[in-house]
């Protein structure tokens, strides 16, 4: 019940919050972030099947345009004054790119909303297809 709570407050802040403009800048992001919540369409990862590891992550930026994601690194740039733009290097050669709307960002708090499927975001929640489109919400703190 605390985590419903919880994740009604989350979703509901980040709505209102997104109603207003988040500008950000480079120096907003420079350094480490935890992934504290993940809400995969609504509901919070802990209460989905296997969903609870989904906040093992760890996301770092650096003030020379590079990141790195747990198992991932590449590239970043800031598009427009909301959307980071993640561009991911595999070291097989494979690539690909995200984009992250910035719904929050605090000195101590980045919350983000993506629209993935379960496919592109590399993680397989069992109630949801891996083509099913997904609107996730992650919340990160230092």
């Amino acid at each position: 019940m605390k985590n419903l709570v919880y994740t009604l407050c989350l979703l509901l802040a980040c709505l209102f919050s997104s109603c207003e403009k988040v500008d950000i800048e480079t120096s907003d992001l420079i350094g480490g972030w935890s992934l504290d919540k993940v809400i995969v369409n609504g509901i919070d990862s802990e209460d989905l099947v296997g969903g609870g590891s989904a906040t093992s992550h760890y996301l770092s930026f650096s003030e020379d345009g590079s990141y790195f994601r747990s198992y991932i690194h590449g590239s970043y740039q800031i598009i427009g004054n909301n959307i980071i733009q993640l561009d991911t290097e595999y070291d097989n050669g494979d690539a690909w790119d995200w984009e992250m709307t910035v719904i929050k960002v605090t000195p101590n708090l980045l919350v983000v909303k993506m629209e993935l499927t379960e496919g592109e975001y590399g993680y397989n929640f069992q109630e949801f297809g891996i083509s099913q489109q997904l609107t996730i919400i992650e919340q990160y703190i230092r």
